[in-house]
């Protein structure tokens, strides 16, 4: 995001749902929420790790060094000063000779704080290009081999056809998993034969059995 109108910093990745029994089953959220601003000096940041593998436009950069005021804090991981969002308006602050800079603080690990900007820059601002987001994508595959093909296309802003096939070339840990996390956190499997041949024979054995325990 390195838009030119305030907006909100993004919530954190948060759990949803169940059956969340290791890191990796942690689902991306939209939440947003509007943290405290604090001032930052801008040499105490770390500019690196970020989808953006083009780098920063220097034009972009120079419409935002010719806005004083009005451009929104960027968003930054608190345990280790790594910059989420907000790239090109550190560099105009730094054109601009200032020495800080206003930043939100995002709580939480490596992986989601990569996830984090991914979404935070798919979702306005200057967008990530087509390979980006595939390369985004593909490393979000090998984090979180569980998330279902919609999850991480939300995220990623790539049809779930596209995740599915950047999911075939970049990992072959993905093709044992028989069970993967959507959108609202729940855990389905991925081919859901097996489970309704076995209510059949619930059902068949159990006629009385409410739909609900079935289901369970």
């Amino acid at each position: 995001m390195d838009n030119l109108v305030e907006a909100p910093a993004v919530g954190p990745v948060r759990p949803g749902g169940r059956d969340y029994g290791s890191p990796s089953s942690a689902r991306p959220s939209r939440t947003i929420g509007h943290g405290r601003i604090e001032t930052v000096a801008i040499a105490s940041l770390i500019l690196t790790d970020t989808p953006r593998t083009s780098g920063t436009d220097p034009e972009h950069v120079l419409r935002l060094a010719e806005v004083k005021e009005g451009l929104p804090p960027i968003l930054v991981q608190r345990s280790t000063l790594r910059v989420i969002d907000g790239m090109h308006r550190v560099k105009a602050a730094m054109l601009r000779g200032d020495d800080t800079i206003p930043v939100q603080y995002f709580e939480g690990s490596d992986a989601e704080s990569f996830v984090q900007s991914v979404q935070a820059n798919v979702a306005h601002g200057l967008p990530l290009s087509a390979d980006e987001r595939e390369a985004a994508t593909e490393r979000i595959v090998r984090i979180y081999p569980d998330w279902s093909d919609r999850a991480i296309a939300a995220v990623a802003g790539l049809s779930p056809p596209t995740v599915a096939g950047i999911r075939r070339r970049s990992t072959e840990k993905s093709s044992q998993l028989n069970r993967r996390v959507g959108r609202d956190g729940r855990r389905r499997p991925v081919d859901g034969a097996p489970g309704r041949k076995k209510a059949v024979d619930i059902m068949r054995e159990r006629p009385e059995a409410p739909l609900r325990a079935v289901a369970q």
